[in-house]
């Protein structure tokens, strides 16, 4: 059971011709043999190990020679003591004490790390310490003691970060072979190995930016562990330890009656009428989901809250083809029900349908705080950094009492323990089955939508018995479909939380706008958005379809544009500063903060501001808006740019396309049919 640090399979005509044992004579003889030696020790002691509940499991593992499950080992740490493993890591020369190695791994629970990850994660968590010379040795001793997995990130076909050609092995050769022909083959990569010495060391190329996963690298998958009394009578008081040695975390309340537990929210926003009806739904699905016992009905008339009738939402839903189903008739309310299980049956998706602007972050608050205030971890991601970053210190305001934990390619806080995550959703794809609620915020944009690996790894990092959300204002047919089926419950709003109507686009035709721009004759429309910007002294976005038309429109605004504009007039006094931004660009995100703060007049960008960035006193226009990249969605997200702030709110849209297409017209029409409503 100890022995093996990770087995590497040699692949032979995809079928697994040897297991390597990767354990190095000094760590068998290290860790394993004392643990063994306690082991008999306690035979010495006449105490028998068949009266241990977990033996027959190690012996049921030691002759199948896989590894004995997490629980059991860490059931076998607390009945037989595991002195000889805390003397290891006691051993280690200035290095953290055995309970702090186990409030690091605590800190790692719900993570599935590459072995280089979990050194990264090591001297980012314990400056203080240097790397300990035995690491192995160290790792050995926490995997005795049950708070993680030895694995092997790829499999046999496919893939055990990423899920890269999951599911494919079973295919037909006539369909790999049809794959190939069409350039779509799936498969980890094969390829000669310098680190392990072996020809056949395979390793997936989707997930690379993420580290290298190969055969031959250790991959860690742990689950963390609620310290024991003798643990926690420590020498080192935990409040003399760094905060980030520590869980940072709260421990599952036996008990789901959120009425007597006291709120983590700190918000005293003001709901608008449709954003507590949304927020009502959603918290009683959360609250049935879960199994938390609140009659809502009773909670939203002490605060002067009208429940909704059925008849009510339908009526404010009447826009869609499809309206809200509900299991019951009368006001929508949990139920207090005794005994009321974990789960109920039905759908664990719920998507929130709001306009842009409707204020969709706010109607999550009170379903947040019953998830939190019973210890249960929430994930809320996004395939966009800028929504991300434009969350954060919104989240962190509302619940300030709450260890909030921000991820992304460029975060420091990768590793860190915390109770509401925010993350890309590349982020996920280092966690496992750790959540209990993930939020999806735009679900639908690029690239999670296309991209497969990303809606696996959001998928994976959620609990069995975890609760999806969906936010977005424009799902995609997929979903819509669902909704229509009754297959995913839902809720609209078609009203933005300040109550004024959605700015509705102007099209105006521009003609072959890229060779316009390479010669001296001005673009009107163009010309006439810059003089409207400096004129009412506005900011404006303008989306162009490529990132090679950036740079070319930049330098016609600023060469015939801008010197136009003053000859026909006063001089520009202070400029008018410009800038572009694109999603691999090395300033992104000093150049949004600039825009943010309003030190540029004008930011040229692709779609990757589309959505999450919020500018007050904010203009759109979009040149080439019949681009095939500019589909519906993306312009009515586009559009949504404006008019979002209560004391700026309406805002002006212009589309310039060089010919109307039915994606600008739907998508002008869906806006109008909002604001009708």
């Amino acid at each position: 059971m100890g022995a093996t640090m990770i087995w590497k399979p040699a692949f032979i005509s995809y079928r697994v011709h040897e297991w390597t044992f990767f354990s190095p004579a000094e760590v068998f003889e290290r860790v394993d043999v004392p643990f063994w030696h306690t082991i008999s020790d306690h035979l010495a002691q006449d105490i028998e190990l068949c009266e241990i509940e977990e033996w027959p499991h190690i012996t049921a593992c030691m002759s199948r020679h896989t590894q004995c499950p997490a629980e059991v080992r860490q059931a076998l740490h607390r009945d037989i003591g595991m002195t000889s493993v805390r003397h290891i890591l006691a051993q280690e020369h200035r290095s953290p004490t055995p309970e702090a190695w186990f409030r690091w791994a605590d800190t790692l629970q719900g993570r599935r790390l590459l072995l280089t990850e979990v050194v990264a994660a090591y001297r980012q968590l314990c400056p203080q310490y240097p790397l300990p010379e035995r690491m192995s040795a160290v790792l050995q001793a926490l995997y005795l003691c049950g708070l993680f997995d030895w694995l092997s990130p790829i499999g046999i076909h496919a893939c055990k970060r990423c899920g890269y050609a999951q599911g494919r092995e079973h295919r037909s050769k006539v369909f790999k072979v049809i794959d190939v022909l069409r350039g779509k083959e799936e498969q980890v990569v094969q390829m000669p190995c310098a680190s392990c010495g072996q020809g056949d060391c395979r390793y997936c190329p989707r997930c690379a930016k993420l580290g290298l996963a190969k055969s031959c690298q250790p991959y860690l998958h742990w689950y963390g562990w609620n310290l024991t009394q003798e643990a926690s009578t420590h020498h080192e008081p935990l409040q003399q330890q760094p905060m980030s040695l520590r869980t940072g975390t709260n421990a599952y309340t036996s008990s789901h009656d959120v009425t007597n537990m006291p709120s983590v929210l700190q918000w005293e926003g003001q709901l608008s009428a449709a954003q507590q009806q949304a927020s009502d739904q959603l918290q009683s699905f959360v609250q049935q989901k879960f199994g938390l016992r609140l009659h809502k009905a009773q909670v939203y008339q002490e605060q002067g809250v009208q429940t909704q009738t059925k008849a009510q939402f339908h009526a404010n839903a009447h826009d869609l083809d499809q309206v809200q189903t509900y299991e019951e008739d009368g006001p929508h309310t949990c139920q207090e029900v005794p005994n009321m299980p974990a789960r109920h049956s039905g759908p664990h998706e719920f998507l929130i349908w709001a306009i842009c602007g409707a204020g969709k972050t706010e109607i999550l608050f009170h379903s947040l705080d019953d998830v939190l205030k019973c210890g249960k971890k929430v994930l809320i991601t996004s395939p966009r950094r800028d929504v991300v970053t434009e969350l954060a210190p919104r989240l962190k305001d509302a619940f300030p009492r709450q260890t909030v934990r921000v991820l992304h390619g460029e975060s420091e806080e990768k590793y860190e323990a915390g109770d509401l995550f925010l993350a890309t959703t590349h982020q996920t794809l280092r966690f496992h089955g750790y959540f209990d609620l993930i939020v999806i915020d735009e679900e639908d944009a690029f690239p999670y939508h296309f991209d497969n690996m990303l809606q696996y790894a959001v998928q994976r990092a959620l609990r069995p018995s975890g609760v999806m959300v969906y936010l977005t204002a424009t799902p995609n047919r997929h979903m819509q479909k669902r909704v229509r089926r009754q297959e995913l419950p839902y809720v609209t709003i078609t009203r933005r939380f300040h109550g004024h109507p959605l700015a509705v686009p102007q099209l105006k035709p521009v003609g072959s706008w890229r060779k316009t721009i390479s010669s001296t004759v001005i673009l009107t429309e163009l010309l006439a958005y810059v003089q409207h910007l400096i004129q009412e002294e506005r900011y404006g976005y303008l989306f162009v379809p490529r990132v090679d038309d950036l740079q070319p429109v930049m330098s016609y605004i600023e060469d015939m544009i801008l010197p136009y504009i003053t000859r026909q007039g006063p001089p520009l006094g202070h400029g008018f500063a410009m800038d572009t931004v694109h999603s691999e660009d090395e300033r992104r995100t000093e150049v949004v903060q600039r825009f943010r703060r309003h030190d540029i007049r004008l930011l040229i960008t692709t779609t990757i501001l589309e959505r999450g960035v919020t500018i007050p006193y904010c203009d759109v226009a979009v040149l080439g808006s019949d681009d095939p990249v500019f589909n519906e969605a993306a312009l009515i997200q586009m559009a949504g740019r404006a008019g979002r702030k209560p004391d700026d709110p309406i805002g002006n849209v212009w589309f310039f396309p060089e010919v109307r297409t039915q994606d600008q017209v739907s998508a002008i029409n869906r806006i109008k049919g909002w604001n009708k409503t």
